[in-house]
């Protein structure tokens, strides 16, 4: 059992080491699901930093100097730009446009980013001037842009035309087309060499190779055309990385590859004139599908990533692989960024700015760079003396808030416990000060309050020190609005629920709902939204499953279901999530009904969407209902937020025709109906389908909807989803049990 004991002296007998070497920084985004950012020390495999924001983060990338780390929301269209020394963010830029790919000039004037802009069909490219941080120019006039490079003197760009087949050659500053090359079939990727005179453009070929054209094209970029074509390069390619000095290429693929089974692949590059061989090399298989990979340290490493096994990392001078999962949790980033930072040489220039510096407040920012820096450096002992004058000197500083809670860390590592909460509430208490007296504008990160207030929570529970009730009676006096505060409010109700103060919980809830509007990523809103429904007992969170003691006949229509009441899901005020916008109840709507019965579950519905769709690779428009039958799922404060045995999944395609499919064996029956409107259907499932998870005694589950509606033909990436309430924070991504509705 641990023990908390309170104490104000702490002292660490680390010895302080100075590092000689620059330090490599490796930005790895959580992605879906989460705003961290997590700053690894590459050479010594720990954890630096961690950066929280206000919205999920999918891309980091380095600017031209690695003086800065554009941070870019995975499902929003903002984009924090962090000071690489620091990690402070110094601008937040609302790009109108949610990143895929990004590229920025080597003469540090532009960064071009690739993806979907919301209220327009397909994908373009934003240009933003890195001065001003302001988006500057929409360049238009291109067919699904997938991936984007700049040329050394960046004087041009190229950009991959996925339904083309073509990469455009576009000259910067004008923007005006250069020239179209053709490449082949679905160009998924981009690299140019560190000379400019060649770009590789990876092709995933039809039907991601099963057709063929899977292949690398190498653009002369002085002739602007072909000048080598790689055909024997696996099937389905969907990134491509190339080394600085052209030895080295990597690939990643949307299907692991056979004999041997990779999805990682290294091929060696020999280069005679301009005539090129490739030989494959070592190969990795990591997750089902890596892609988004980047080169760094001249050469040295590659890191990818996958929607499911999260990073990897590659040594490309030894070939060796390492996942970063155990540093990263559950990180599933589209892309990371690295740096390399030389840490005592910035020591040095930030003592001497501090030596002659007379600004309170700038000083009190010094101070805790000062003490990242020594962090990053590994210097214990100094990193701790920082932070403590921080907390001492300057207490209603946004500093001395960061610094209680860095200290809050530092302990909690140490298992100094009683420390850690002394940190900890210093920190939130600083903060609610610092909200009700100063003028400064800027807010500390969100992960370091949160934090804080989890430890606080926990030994709560463990010691009983009414940390949680102290806490809720300071801050809500707060008159501010923050979306940190949003998710603050929701978490200290959250624990006193679990605490049994339901009048104060529910007061916090209250708190939490009034600052929703605060929050700018859609994402963050609809999770927090969903939460507060589950834990406030909203009806809109509870549908109630009818008792059934006849049969019903499956013949897809559905009016006999009329006379019991439909769970009705629309997008407006509802839960819409994906690129792709709703535009009204005829774009995507539905209404659905469950019953039982003693031997069977029936569900039916009907989907209005004005066009169905469905792709070559198994894609189609439909919907997927979520039952956790797992006995803590009925209670919101009880459930978990993965799945497991006792949860199910049952899809209902939309065409050719309704059918189903189900993650267990079930002699079910379905029938569907088509009509210029939608679809309607009715499914019969056997209630011995979930084994053991369902009897008689079976009150409350959990019960999540997701209905996925792609609009157009040409473009599977023009997706989004409708549910009940937000079973998944993506079209067709990993299932979240803890935010299903309750039937």
């Amino acid at each position: 059992m641990r023990k908390l004991i309170l104490s104000s002296a702490f002292v660490f007998t680390v010895a302080a080491s100075l590092c000689a070497q620059p330090v490599t920084k490796v930005y790895v985004p959580s992605g879906t699901g989460s705003n961290i950012t997590t700053v690894l020390g590459l050479e010594s495999g720990t954890v630096i930093n961690r950066i929280s924001g206000a919205f999920e983060v999918g891309i980091a990338a380095a600017n031209a100097d690695s003086t800065e780390i554009w941070l870019f929301g995975e499902h929003s269209t903002y984009c924090n730009v962090i000071n690489s020394i620091s990690d402070r963010v110094i601008r937040t830029i609302d790009m109108t446009i949610v990143a895929a790919d990004v590229a920025f000039t080597a003469d540090g004037k532009y960064c071009f980013v690739v993806g979907t802009t919301p209220d327009k069909p397909g994908n373009s490219v934003m240009a933003i001037d890195c001065q001003t941080k302001e988006p500057l120019y929409s360049v238009g006039g291109f067919t699904q842009p997938s991936a984007i490079v700049t040329t050394p003197d960046s004087r041009f760009f190229y950009v991959s035309l996925f339904n083309d087949g073509t990469v455009a050659k576009v000259a910067v500053p004008s923007f005006q087309l250069v020239k179209t090359i053709d490449v082949g079939p679905e160009p998924a990727d981009l690299a140019i060499s560190s000379d400019g005179k060649f770009v590789f453009a990876v092709c995933q070929g039809l039907d991601n190779g099963r057709r063929g054209g899977s292949q690398v094209a190498v653009i002369d970029t002085d002739a602007d055309k072909l000048s080598w074509i790689f055909n024997d390069v696996g099937r389905g390619p969907q990134s491509i990385s190339i080394s600085p000095d052209l030895t080295r290429l990597v690939l990643t693929y949307r299907e692991a590859q056979v004999r041997p089974q990779v999805n990682v692949r290294i091929y060696h590059i020999a280069r005679t004139g301009d005539q090129f061989e490739l030989t494959p090399a070592e190969g990795f298989l990591h997750g089902a599908s890596p892609a988004h990979g980047v080169v760094f340290n001249n050469g040295a490493y590659w890191a990818g990533s996958d929607k499911t096994a999260g990073p990897l990392l590659v040594n490309l001078l030894d070939e060796s692989s390492k996942n970063f999962a155990d540093a990263t949790g559950e990180a599933i980033p589209l892309q990371v960024g690295a740096v390399q930072v030389d840490v005592d040489a910035e020591i040095r220039k930030l003592e001497a700015a501090m030596a002659t510096s007379l600004d309170s407040n700038s000083i009190a920012d010094s101070y805790l760079d000062l003490a990242y820096l020594y962090a990053t450096a590994g210097r214990k002992n100094e990193v701790v003396a920082t932070y403590n004058k921080v907390i001492s000197l300057h207490p209603l500083s946004l500093a001395a808030i960061t610094a209680g809670a860095r200290m809050s860390d530092i302990t909690y590592e140490e298992k100094l416990f009683g420390q850690t909460a002394e940190y900890s509430m210093k920190a939130l208490d600083n903060y609610a000060d610092f909200l009700m007296l100063s003028s400064d504008k800027r807010q500390p990160q969100q992960y370091d309050i949160l934090t804080a207030l989890d430890r606080l929570a926990q030994f709560d529970k463990e010691y009983q020190r009414d940390y949680l009730k102290r806490l809720a009676e300071k801050y809500l006096k707060i008159t501010a609005q923050n979306p940190i505060l949003a998710e603050f409010f929701y978490t200290l109700g959250y624990n006193l629920q679990l605490q049994n103060d339901s009048k104060l919980a529910k007061r916090c809830f209250v708190e939490a709902e009034a600052q929703i509007p605060s929050i700018q990523d859609r994402m963050a809103m609809l999770s927090l939204s969903a939460k507060l429904a589950l834990a406030t007992g909203n009806a809109s969170a509870f549908y109630k499953i009818r008792s059934r003691k006849d049969d019903i006949l499956m013949d897809g229509n559905i009016e006999e279901w009329q006379k019991q009441k439909a769970l009705t899901l629309t997008g407006d005020g509802g839960y819409v999530y994906g690129p792709a916008l709703w535009s009204g109840v005829n774009d995507l709507s539905a209404s659905f009904y469950v019953a039982v019965s003693k031997e069977f579950l029936y569900i039916a519905g009907n989907v209005i969407d004005n066009v169905l769709l469905s792709f070559p690779d198994g894609k189609n428009d439909g919907v997927t209902f979520h039952f956790d039958m797992r006995p803590e799922a009925g209670n919101f404060f009880t459930r978990t937020n993965s799945c497991g045995d006792g949860c199910f999944s049952i899809t209902v395609n939309a065409l050719p025709r309704a059918n189903l499919k189900m993650n267990v064996a079930a002699a079910y029956e379905i029938s569907g109906q088509q009509s210029a409107t939608g679809f309607s259907f009715e499914a019969k499932i056997p209630l011995a389908a979930f084994g053991k998870w369902y009897s008689s005694s079976t009150k409350r589950v959990g019960f999540g909807i997701e209905i996925v509606d792609y609009d157009t033909a040409d473009n599977p990436g023009s997706v989004k989803s409708l549910g009940y309430l937000l079973p998944t924070r993506e079209p067709l991504g990993t299932v979240d049990p803890s935010l299903f509705g309750v039937a």
